[in-house]
């Protein structure tokens, strides 16, 4: 295979290489997720599901809702994942939280994926509270 048929792309620190196999780029790298499971997850998501909030400073943010995520979890993956909250808390005026995100294989039902991953935002106060 040529240069000309090997692409790298480097997000979030990571790198992926991809080969061109029938015109079409592919992931190199085997994954126990199928390219259409891959497909589904990275498709754009449809307009009625992004709404907006206002953003601080100003502005609007986009955000979709995590009943939408869970469906398209529930969807790709068939109803076999799992999300714990590992750890919360407070700091000053803000919450954060830690979440597990676990994938489960369709056949052993034992653990495929896990992804953790921290959040946190500011705590709203209504006024005169």
């Amino acid at each position: 295979m040529s240069n000309n048929d090997t692409k790298i792309i480097q997000l979030d620190g990571e790198i992926d290489v991809y080969e061109k196999e029938k015109g079409k780029y592919t992931l190199v790298t085997q994954s126990p997720v199928s390219k259409e499971q891959i497909l589904k997850i990275f498709q754009k998501t449809p307009s009625q599901h992004v709404h907006k909030r206002p953003g601080k400073g100003g502005g609007e943010w986009d955000y979709v809702t995590g009943v939408y995520v869970k469906k398209v979890l529930n969807y790709v993956f068939g109803w076999l994942g799992d999300f714990q909250i590992i750890d919360k808390g407070t700091v000053g005026a803000q919450v954060w939280v830690q979440g597990r995100l676990t994938i489960r294989n369709t056949k052993t039902l034992e653990r495929l994926i896990v992804k953790e991953q921290f959040g946190g935002a500011d705590i709203k106060f209504k006024k005169g509270t």
